[in-house]
């Protein structure tokens, strides 16, 4: 059983090791796979992050430069690999023909709290029929019946939920039954929702990373936070990250629109042009006005 609890884990990880491959993912039929995946979230989850398992071909250069300068991330691919290879999952006949479309990993809850302990990933695969097949190699899962039209399993602690290509792993039943309300009634993330997180950022980042904010902060423990005004205006938030030729590349936003602020109330001072930095560090911060900050 933990075996099988290992290779869950393990596809999830394995996925986002083919960002080396090249080419942009695309979708068949008239559904965005993305839409699909992101349905099985609550409208106010805290966290998601999306990993594209087949990034535009400029990211996928960006990411073998990173792989120049950083040895190690290939010896830990070549480890895993290995890994699932000696459990019987081959990396390039068993995963790398499902990969496509991005994973999503994220809070099947409304509560910061809750995803200490609780977790959902969701995945529409490229072929149903390979999926199953992966299914069964696996070994451990024991069958829990339907639930508005998928196959449950459990193994050793964790949740399954498969509908056609579709694949969600949670640690129980009750939040995979959920995903599954919410994907087949109403009440997971929207498409807008999510591009209004993401606005702005870098469209072809091989991880997305958004969350809406305004239910973790009506919390009680959240009191004293939103006296800071622009706390108590944050709702949403975005973040992304990419390759660049230097290393990480790190972009974000935050949406404060849950009220006015006058530029005292900011976090940081802003102004036309930015501040001036020392060159040449490997690390570089320009701070207009410190004392706003304190």
């Amino acid at each position: 059983m933990r075996r099988s609890l290992f290779l869950l884990v393990a596809v999830g990880v394995a996925l986002a090791m083919a960002l080396s491959a090249c080419g942009s993912s695309s979708s068949s039929g008239s559904s965005d796979p993305l839409q699909t995946t992101l349905s099985y979230f609550p409208a106010q989850t805290p966290f998601v992050l999306t990993v594209a398992t087949k990034p535009s071909a400029r990211a996928a250069s960006q990411e073998r430069q990173l792989e120049q300068r950083l040895p190690l991330l290939n010896f830990g691919k070549a480890a895993l690999i290995s890994r699932l290879q000696q459990v019987g999952i081959n990396y390039n006949q068993d995963l790398k023909p499902l990969s496509g479309n991005p994973v999503a990993i994220g809070d099947p809850s409304t509560s910061i709290q809750a995803f200490r302990n609780d977790f959902l990933i969701a995945w529409v695969a490229k072929d149903a029929g390979k999926l199953n097949a992966l299914l069964k190699k696996l070994g451990g899962l024991t069958a829990a019946g339907s639930h508005d039209g998928a196959k449950l399993y459990t193994a050793s602690g964790a949740a399954l939920g498969v509908t056609g290509a579709t694949i969600l792993f949670a640690k129980s039943m009750t939040d995979i039954t959920s995903a599954l309300d919410r994907h087949a009634h109403g009440g997971g993330v929207t498409p807008s929702q999510y591009s209004d997180a993401v606005s702005g950022l870098p469209p072809d980042a091989a991880i997305r990373i958004f969350g809406e904010l305004a239910g973790a902060l009506s919390t009680p423990q959240a009191a004293q936070a939103r006296r800071v005004p622009w706390v108590a205006a944050l709702r949403s938030y975005g973040a992304t990250l990419g390759y660049s030729n230097s290393g990480l590349a790190i972009n974000f936003r935050l949406d404060t629109g849950g009220r006015t602020l006058t530029q005292s109330q900011l976090p940081f001072a802003t102004r036309a042009t930015p501040a001036s930095v020392v060159s040449g560090l490997p690390i570089q911060v320009g701070i207009v006005d410190p004392s706003q900050i304190f």
